[in-house]
């Protein structure tokens, strides 16, 4: 079997070996979509009574077998829902479950269904890059703020004391700038470590909660 592209095209196997497993270990072998995170397999060759393996999904119509980049790691049923609904998940929130889930994968803090914890492997991208490459193709559009309470930890979050929309201006690797709707048009620049992603798949809207002192 290929690998799935949105609109049920296919790619050969041979000539997505590459992305297939450097998407596979960015993401500890679990799949991106953050309401599903099966456990996959890379290849039916290698474990021939592999229940469920993994397939690269291409992103905006640009081949992944150039730059695993550019793909998304899935299951078969994710694959087939995301292809066959293309408004329902566009780039955008592709490369938000992509980010987020390479950032669980090298940051992991719950365990899986089989009560082990998931692989970590390291993506090249730091934990500042993961988000600025999550948060950019926002830029210009409105996105949900959170004000939370500091945490028991340096890098935990408390509970929400406040939720407005704002407009994503721009994203470095330090820092998000934002304009919140409805206020005196103001910007505001929120560096990157007091961040926290959030993703509502059902509505298409990403979250930033931000951690207040």
């Amino acid at each position: 079997m290929g690998d799935a592209r949105p609109g049920g095209r296919t790619m050969d196997d041979d000539s997505t070996e590459n992305a297939r497993s450097t998407l596979a270990a960015r993401n500890g072998n679990l799949c991106s979509n953050p309401d599903c995170r099966a456990l996959l397999h890379v290849s039916q060759l290698a474990l021939p009574n592999a229940a469920e393996v993994g397939v690269v999904v291409q992103i905006a119509g640009v081949d992944p077998r150039c730059d695993p980049g550019d793909g998304i790691w899935l299951c078969q049923n994710c694959a087939s829902l995301v292809g066959n609904n293309p408004t329902q998940y566009p780039e955008v929130l592709l490369r938000a479950w992509k980010t987020v889930a390479e950032h669980h994968a090298r940051f992991p803090t719950a365990k899986t269904a089989s009560g082990t914890r998931t692989p970590s492997p390291v993506p090249p991208e730091s934990e500042s890059q993961l988000k600025t490459r999550a948060i950019l193709p926002w830029k210009g559009k409105v996105v949900t703020l959170s004000q939370s309470l500091a945490g028991d930890t340096a890098t935990g979050f408390g509970p929400t004391l406040a939720y407005s929309l704002a407009q994503v201006l721009d994203c470095t690797e330090s820092h998000a700038t934002v304009s919140r709707t409805g206020a005196d048009g103001g910007a505001s620049s929120i560096p990157l470590e007091d961040i926290e992603l959030r993703i509502d798949a059902t509505a298409n809207q990403l979250e930033l909660r931000v951690r207040c002192a």
